[in-house]
């Protein structure tokens, strides 16, 4: 996971979050991460439509990368506990990304 913070440019959580470039991709409701593989992105869960539009408009967005493992059985509020503590923690990572060309 340091690896791929290091390779998309990202921040210690506890400071402005630097600007990344544009990593994500969007097209028919899916939205893709551009992580720097020659050959594979990452696909992100489906999104809500709110945020697929305003990824679709090119606004910027946040990429939060955690280093301490979330079960996948994690519902939205164990995700937003271990989203506080990991920042607590100082073992989180972001930046400001936004969409380019589509995939």
């Amino acid at each position: 996971m340091r690896g791929l913070a290091d390779g998309l440019g990202l921040g210690p959580g506890d400071r402005h979050p630097p600007e990344i470039g544009a990593r994500l991709m969007a097209q028919r409701g899916r939205v893709a991460l551009d992580y720097g593989h020659d050959q594979y992105v990452m696909t992100i869960p489906p999104p809500s439509q709110d945020w697929l539009a305003l990824v679709e408009r090119g606004a910027p967005c946040r990429v939060c990368l955690v280093f301490a493992p979330l079960a996948l059985t994690a519902d939205q509020a164990e995700a937003d506990v271990h989203l506080r503590e990991s920042f607590a923690r100082g073992a989180l990572v972001w930046g400001t990304t936004y969409a380019r060309c589509r995939f």
